[in-house]
């Protein structure tokens, strides 16, 4: 009769025991929960956007000290058009130096997702592609024109999906190894980050 009574809690207890431990190996094997993104990235992205739309308000300033180009402008006027809009904006920009626009964080932060993208999986198709008209040994200063006779390398759009959105007026390139940032209808460089390309 004990020993009945004995195999009967034993069965109850094991029936009352498995589903927690199921559950609880259950718990362990579910995937943790992704983390969003840390706060200095935040901070930094959130830096970043302001530093361009500081720009933009700058630039929007210095264009309107110029007169408009026509709809049916000619090259020369064009050209004309581009040296007004960027000497203007060197105006107003003459005490700029590097790092004003990619701050040290945001620009940590483009130079990681650059990186993590081009060491991946379809990292060797990525470098392809912006090397095959990558400009070099083209000395780099902010608020310098852009080379007219330099190719523009080429900005995958998978990789630009990944960096912070920019104004239409605005461009990423690359020069050589470093990362620029373009004011294409003033061809002026505005920022550089250094040695983003390995």
């Amino acid at each position: 009769m004990r020993r009945r009574q004995y195999l009967l809690y034993l069965l109850v207890a094991s029936l009352l025991v498995a589903p927690l431990v199921a559950t609880g190996c259950a718990a362990r094997q579910q995937p943790a929960p992704q983390a969003g993104p840390p706060r200095k990235q935040a901070h930094a992205l959130k830096e970043f956007n302001e530093e361009v739309q500081k720009y933009m308000k700058l630039r929007n300033r210095a264009a309107a000290k110029i007169p408009s180009l026509k709809d049916k402008a000619t090259p020369e006027e064009i050209v004309a058009h581009r040296k007004a809009l960027a000497d203007a904006i060197r105006a107003h920009r003459r005490h700029v130096r590097r790092g004003d626009i990619f701050e040290s964080g945001s620009g940590k932060l483009l130079v990681a997702v650059i990186q993590k993208n081009l060491n991946g999986p379809g990292g060797a198709r990525l470098r392809a592609a912006i090397t095959d008209q990558l400009p070099r040994k083209i000395f780099l200063t902010v608020n310098q024109d852009y080379p007219d006779d330099a190719p523009l390398s080429m900005m995958p759009p998978e990789l630009l999906l990944q960096l912070p959105t920019l104004p239409k007026e605005l461009e990423y390139r690359f020069i050589g190894k470093h990362l620029i940032l373009l004011d294409v209808e003033a061809n002026l460089i505005l920022d550089y980050v250094p040695a983003v390309l390995p």
